[in-house]
């Protein structure tokens, strides 16, 4: 499966399926756009099949709450609708990963849709399926050990382990010319903790 990963979610698309990514923006009066008139997102499409997810919210996604009739895919919650041009779409919300989400537990986000497949076929629906039924959300724990890196734990050799000397010596790396010899630039420092993650954390990693 070809995976994607975007800031804590994740899904794969079935084996086979070809796709072209692009970045568009809902031109304002977009009948075909579902999203708000100014709202980014990410388009994946094969023929028919689309696949939407949103990268920024600017306004209200699919207001009026028009997501579709509740369901559940692989025991989870999600929308199914019949679009006017005969088309179905399945569509899950960022609370589809439930409380053990970081987005819904530590940024406590309110629900709104997010990732959505739109086909016409049985072949396409079940595509659409497959995909979302591979969907993941980073967890409350991997967020916490995001906010709040741990020292390793020191390697504690087992009874009876001894050393053995390196059969070959490690080759020296090569000189580096005096005008890259400038230290790379730091990393951008981490998104600070939401109030109250401190406390929910303390059950996963040592808050300090």
């Amino acid at each position: 499966m070809s995976g994607i990963a975007i800031d804590g979610f994740s899904f794969s698309f079935p084996v086979g399926f070809k796709f072209e990514g692009a970045v568009e923006e809902c031109p304002e009066g977009a009948s075909e756009c579902p999203l708000a008139d100014d709202s980014t997102h990410l388009v994946w499409r094969s023929g028919d099949l689309r696949f939407d997810y949103v990268l920024d919210p600017y306004g209200e996604v699919l207001p009026g709450q028009g997501w579709g009739d509740p369901i559940t895919i692989n025991g989870r919650p999600a929308f199914r609708k019949v679009m006017q041009d005969g088309g179905t779409r399945y569509l899950i919300t960022n609370h589809h990963g439930g409380g053990d989400t970081a987005v819904v537990s530590i940024w406590k986000q309110p629900e709104q849709p997010m990732f959505w497949g739109t086909c016409r076929t049985e072949a396409d629906c079940d595509v659409v399926l497959q995909t979302i039924a591979s969907i993941a959300f980073r967890t409350v724990e991997s967020q916490c050990r995001l906010f709040y890196p741990q020292e390793p734990e020191a390697w504690i050799p087992p009874p009876g382990y001894r050393s053995r000397p390196v059969p070959f010596p490690t080759p020296a790396a090569p000189g580096r010319d005096p005008d890259d010899a400038r230290p790379p630039a730091p990393p951008p420092p981490p998104e600070p903790p939401p109030a109250g993650a401190a406390e929910l954390c303390r059950k996963y990693v040592d808050v300090g």
